[in-house]
């Protein structure tokens, strides 16, 4: 087999780097890797005008790091390597050449700046939050491990596709950055964003003015007070009502909300692709989201909207469902079981003992079932 060089007729690869991260952060005696479990939290007391911004530091934390590397793929063939900006640039090339793209071998590369640019940019992101939302304190979190969500008997893992992809360069140091220097914790057993949505309940209790930041979509199923988001990636503060909410379909095709009627759409008919959660697994017969949301719109009652969604549901799975989850064991459950399975994977404990189940909701609003 011939192994003479392959000529990308250009000029040679440049070469990246990844700084040795080891002297990133000074000699403090802050302990980066310690989790809290929600109940060990010490949550500070604040004066009555004050207002918080309670930050999801893994949000903040992946937008700096993830525009912190330059992604460029690298191809290779005949043991000579070239880098191109993406794949269809490369593509195109070989279209151009005649040549077969999938004689290449080729691969991701992150190329990331300076260590200190992206705390730099860390730093201001948080400075740059605080003034936007006008707060005069701010909290933040970051998800540690054991997510109790992780052995829900789901057909597919949760977040199972999120593994094998490729991380931002600093997305750790970031978020060790903020522990050292912005005072952040580390959460264990639940995920960050049921934490922050805790501390934005408790805040609320204790009225207190509080804003949430986060992109997350998951964080607009709150429906027990009105919740103010900042989300970075638009630059806007919404307050969603509280109560059933709304639902809207989003550039003629993605249904988003917010209040109950998101938290009962998600759980119980659209899902999440990317969480990997999804109840129309056990549909016996097709029913999407347009449909959804034509048939509860204009409900505006609760318990009408909680009734209507419980009739559908238990039309859709029937009495029992049969089925193997991801770790090849078989279950038998009925429609009840199942919708609690996947309420379990969309709703946000607000507290550390929180036991609000699907059930106790239909309870609370009388609807039978």
């Amino acid at each position: 087999m011939s192994t003479k060089p392959f000529n990308f007729y250009a000029t040679p690869i440049g070469s990246s780097y990844k700084k040795n991260l080891e002297e990133s952060f000074d000699s403090s005696d802050v302990d980066v890797t310690k989790e809290y479990f929600a109940h060990e939290v010490e949550t500070p007391k604040y004066p009555k005008n004050s207002k918080v911004l309670v930050l999801d530091g893994d949000v903040i934390s992946f937008k700096v790091a993830a525009v912190s590397d330059d992604r460029v793929i690298v191809v290779k063939k005949n043991n000579t390597t070239k880098e191109f900006k993406n794949r269809t640039e490369f593509k195109k090339l070989c279209k151009l050449k005649g040549w077969d793209y999938d004689s290449f071998v080729v691969t991701d590369l992150l190329k990331p700046v300076p260590i200190e640019n992206c705390l730099g940019v860390l730093k201001r992101a948080v400075k740059n939050a605080m003034e936007r939302v006008k707060a005069t304190h701010f909290e933040l979190y970051i998800g540690g491990s054991g997510n109790f969500r992780d052995q829900l008997p789901l057909p597919e893992k949760y977040k199972g596709s999120r593994t094998g992809g490729i991380r931002p360069t600093y997305l750790s140091d970031c978020k060790d950055y903020l522990i050292k220097y912005k005072g952040a914790k580390r959460i264990k057993g639940r995920e960050c964003d049921d934490f922050v949505q805790q501390r934005m309940f408790e805040l609320n209790q204790q009225g207190i003015e509080a804003v949430l930041y986060s992109n997350d979509k998951d964080a607009r199923i709150e429906w027990r007070y009105p919740i103010t988001i900042y989300n970075p990636d638009k630059d806007d503060i919404v307050t969603y009502k509280d109560g059933l909410g709304e639902l809207w379909i989003q550039d003629g095709k993605h249904l988003k909300g917010s209040g109950l009627k998101w938290l009962i759409s998600q759980s119980m008919i659209v899902g999440d692709v990317t969480d990997c959660y999804l109840p129309r697994h056990f549909f016996n017969k097709q029913y999407g989201a347009k449909t959804w949301y034509k048939d509860v719109c204009d409900i505006e009652d609760t318990t009408e909207f909680l009734q209507f969604a419980v009739d559908k549901f238990k039309s859709l799975v029937g009495d029992e469902a049969t089925y193997t989850d991801w770790t090849g064991v078989t279950h038998s459950k009925n429609w009840l079981e199942v919708a609690e399975m996947y309420f379990s994977c969309a709703y946000m404990r607000v507290y550390s003992e929180d036991e609000t189940t699907l059930e106790s909701l239909l309870k609370e609003h009388d609807v039978e079932y």
